[in-house]
């Protein structure tokens, strides 16, 4: 394996268009196969999340999975700081049914307690306050993360300026 630099598709979080820019990768010399290192999958989780409930569109069943995981949380303790139940959790996480605007914002707001820095919090909360009042936009788009020198995840702040002025 040779390690080196990339820009690589994050499949294996279970989320469609997450990528891992300038990302520390090992690549086997024979088939070209790349695996990213995750040296803090935990940070790099929480970054993810934090984009994915500050983006302008509706979060769908694998984003829901996704934030429940990385909140450790199982579907029970979801549904009773939603204040929903478990069959109910299920279904969003399955698609069959989609979560409602107003729990969809309790969980945004819910992650956002959890994950996000004390000093970005007011600035993520107003974020989605601003996607809820004014609509979603069809398409989610890319989520893409960096790491900085030190193999630090380069977290919510630029984040969420960048959401709160877009």
């Amino acid at each position: 394996m040779v390690r080196g630099l990339a820009s690589i598709e994050y499949e294996a979080c279970g989320l469609p268009d997450v990528w891992l820019d300038n990302w520390p990768v090992h690549t086997c010399p024979h088939c070209r196969i790349e695996v990213p290192e995750l040296p803090n999958a935990e940070a790099t989780a929480r970054e993810i999340t934090c984009r994915l409930v500050l983006r302008r569109s509706k979060l769908d069943a694998d984003a829901i999975l996704f934030i429940r995981k990385t909140l450790h949380l199982t579907a029970q303790a979801l549904a009773d700081l939603l204040g929903t139940g478990r069959v109910e959790v299920s279904r969003w996480e399955n698609g069959r049914v989609q979560i409602s605007p107003h729990v969809e914002y309790r969980l945004r707001l819910l992650a956002i307690d959890r994950i996000t820095p004390p000093e970005t919090r007011s600035a993520a909360k107003g974020a989605v306050y601003d996607v809820i009042e004014h609509g979603y936009e069809s398409v989610g788009g890319q989520i893409r993360i960096s790491q900085g020198r030190q193999g630090e995840i380069r977290f919510s702040e630029q984040s969420i300026s960048s959401f709160a002025s877009a």
